[in-house]
């Protein structure tokens, strides 16, 4: 299936070793992992039963994973949101259906 957005940003990157962010411990993270990292999050989210078109709330801190979690839903054609995050917005306000989530993403109890 055809995915005009993720090719448009990223698929002129798909196995390119080039140098894509560079991290505050010193390290270079190439586009060809950080687009693999990204192809494994999108199986990821397949697996856990999420179809293109679905929504899927992030609540994490800026990082090269937060990136690829965004990418990868971009190649799911998943529409990814980011959640509140502090004290006054929790996810006990969410209205989440929890059969999307996957138990080894769910919030701790």
């Amino acid at each position: 299936m055809a995915n005009p957005l993720y090719d448009a940003l990223f698929g002129r990157h798909e196995g390119a070793e080039t140098p894509f962010l560079h991290l505050a411990d010193g390290t270079t993270l190439t586009h060809g992992a950080f687009l693999r990292l990204a192809a494994r999050q999108a199986h990821a989210l397949r697996a856990a039963g999420l179809a293109p078109g679905d929504r899927l709330a992030v609540q994490a801190a800026k990082s090269p994973a937060m990136l690829a979690t965004y990418a990868a839903c971009v190649r799911a054609g998943v529409r990814a949101g980011q959640a509140p995050r502090g004290p006054a917005r929790s996810w006990a306000g969410a209205r989440c259906a929890p059969s999307w989530r996957p138990r080894a993403w769910q919030r701790p109890s």
